[in-house]
Formats: C-alpha cells, sequence, structure tokens
C-alpha cells in the first residue's frame, strides 16, 4: 500500500526499469491495495488481485504494462488476496464469495477476457478462503484459511488435479 514510487505518483503498483530503477511512465489505476500479482509470459500483460479500497477494489484486474490500461476486472465479494496465470488462465482466490454466494473462494479466468470460466468455482467453507496459488505442472494448489473443498477435508490446503478448465 503506497502512494508513490520514486516521489512520482504511482497508487499500489508501479513499474520500475530492472537496470535503473527509475520509475516507468505506465500508471496501474485502481490499484490502490494490491495484495497480489502476475504477469503474462510474454511480459505485456499484469495480473492484480486487489484488496477493498480502490476503484477496482475486490476485484481480479488485467492491465497493458506499456500503459496501465485495465483490459479487464472480475470483482468478487471481499478482497481479492492471489492471483496465478497459468496456460491462458487466471486462478484468482478471496474471501466472502463471489455473486454473494459465500461458498466460492477461487475462480479461473480465461486471461485474454476476462470471462469467468464455467465449472471451476469450488465450495470452500470458512470466511477468509484463498491466501496463495502455485501452479506445477498441470496441477493447481490453493492455500488459505478454509477447512473442506467440495466436503472434502483439506485444512487449509487443497489440489486440484485435471480437468482444470481452460479457453476454449
Amino acid at each position: 500500500d503506497f502512494a508513490t514510487a520514486n516521489a512520482e505518483p504511482r497508487a499500489g503498483v508501479a513499474a520500475v526499469d530492472g537496470t535503473t530503477g527509475a520509475t516507468l511512465p505506465a500508471v496501474f489505476y485502481g490499484a490502490t491495495v494490491t495484495l497480489g500479482l502476475d504477469v503474462s509470459p510474454d511480459g505485456s500483460t499484469l495480473y492484480g488481485a486487489t484488496g477493498s479500497e480502490g476503484d477496482f477494489g475486490n476485484s481480479a484486474v488485467a492491465w497493458d504494462v506499456t500503459d496501465g490500461d485495465r483490459s479487464w476486472q472480475v470483482m468478487a465479494d471481499g478482497d481479492v488476496q492471489a492471483v496465478r496465470y497459468d496456460s491462458g488462465v487466471v486462478y484468482t482466490g478471496f474471501h466472502d464469495g463471489y455473486l454473494s454466494n459465500p461458498q466460492v473462494k477461487l475462480l479461473a479466468v480465461d486471461a485474454a477476457t476476462g470471462a469467468v470460466l464455467p465449472g471451476f468455482q469450488p465450495a470452500m467453507g470458512g470466511f477468509w478462503g484463498v491466501y496463495s496459488l502455485t501452479v506445477a505442472g498441470d496441477v493447481l494448489v490453493a492455500g488459505g484459511s478454509f477447512q473442506a473443498v467440495a466436503g472434502v477435508g483439506d485444512a487449509g490446503y487443497a489440489v486440484f488435479r485435471p480437468p482444470v478448465p481452460h479457453p476454449q
């Protein structure tokens, strides 16, 4: 949570030159509280998990890295706490639910369009939901504060094996 980078206005996310540390021109609007970041393999898109403040609060957001323009946004009912890109999909974890369903704490989103992919909204008990995500091969692992996923006891982590959704 910051408002400036190198004395230039940048709220929550700033792009800097990897060699000089100079602030780059991109301004990632609406990123007041950023809880997680990932980047596309080609480096053209930045994916963010945002907290409850700012124009894009409680959202998974995709920004163009050259100018900071928002490509898409998917809102949850609570803070989006984790985001992970893999093979054309952005997985996003959050607390409090999605579309007023308090059991949903994890979504798969088409990285290009921002469309929520159907068939992957696992029911999770507890309020705080998913804090972290990682992908290893064809396995998605979610960590967080939940005791069960889809009725199976998982006490804080869950492993999702294929078929994990991918865009058609």
